[in-house]
């Protein structure tokens, strides 16, 4: 009977030895690619859902047809802020369409409009450099304090569109309602940028 020579033997070990490393790496590349592929699925769904702007209501921030991303990840751990723009369903089906508007008062907030100028707890609200005087007061022309849970929401160009929370048809909308918070203009080219 022939023995093996400790050569051949050490030869064996060796490429015993590079075929597990081998292995272990491709796993450990398998893995990493699928938790960066899972990380970017997450990432597109939650920074980059797109919505298109359907009508002239928050024109001159954005126009129709303009296609906006939202970050819906921000308002899972935090809620809208005074300002932001934000895409919400109006209506009590997730079905119903969705509608971009700037959060004007936030839970808490007494909210006002009178004599063309919003007041947020008795402080008249400067909306942009040059607005017009709001020529519509709807339901805000008396004080509205704002429940727990609940967003006083305005279009952008508030004196031609007002489907809004001055409408008593719309009112004040609710936490849930808010998909997430517009983050940036994604086309047309000339107009992208982060708002």
């Amino acid at each position: 009977m022939r023995r093996k020579s400790p050569a051949r033997s050490s030869k064996k070990k060796k490429r015993l030895e590079r075929l597990r490393s081998f292995a272990i790496h491709t796993f450990l590349y398998l893995v990493i690619g699928v938790i960066v592929v899972m990380a970017g699925i997450l990432a597109a769904r939650e920074y980059g859902m797109a919505q298109v702007v359907l009508d002239d209501s928050m024109e001159p921030v954005l126009e129709r047809e303009d296609v906006v991303l939202l970050n819906r990840f921000g308002y899972r751990f935090g809620d809208p802020e005074r300002m932001d723009i934000v895409a919400m369903n109006i209506g009590s089906s997730d079905k119903s369409p969705v509608y971009l508007r700037r959060v004007i008062g936030i839970p808490g907030d007494t909210v006002r409009i009178s004599s063309g100028s919003i007041y947020v707890n008795g402080e008249e609200v400067t909306l942009y450099e040059g607005a017009e005087a709001i020529a519509f007061s709807g339901q805000a022309e008396s004080e509205i304090t704002l429940e727990p849970d609940s967003y006083f929401v305005l279009c952008e160009n508030y004196n031609s569109s007002n489907d809004d929370s001055r409408k008593s048809s719309i009112g004040c909308v609710d936490r849930r309602q808010i998909i997430g918070k517009v983050w940036a203009v994604a086309a047309p080219l000339k107009r992208m940028g982060i708002l």
